[in-house]
């Protein structure tokens, strides 16, 4: 019921999500989390299709938007 305090209890808190370490970011409350990425290739002479390359894994703060371009306006 208390939103506040729910909002105050998150900020920092890290936990092992899907993909592994996420973390609420205090300045915006948005979860920081690695990114997984893979790019569709044309076919080629083994594969007559588009296929995914190999997937690959980019850390938080690698991919992460500065706390001051979020637009968060919450205190």
């Amino acid at each position: 019921e208390d939103v506040a305090a729910v909002i105050k209890a998150w900020e920092g808190l890290s936990y092992d999500g899907p993909a592994g370490v996420w973390t609420m970011r205090a300045c915006d409350h948005q979860v920081q989390m690695p990114f997984w990425y893979t790019e569709i290739v044309p076919k080629t002479k083994f594969f007559n299709h588009a296929f995914e390359a190999p997937a690959g894994m980019a850390d938080a703060k690698s991919v992460e938007v500065p706390c001051a371009e979020t637009g968060c306006k919450m205190k």
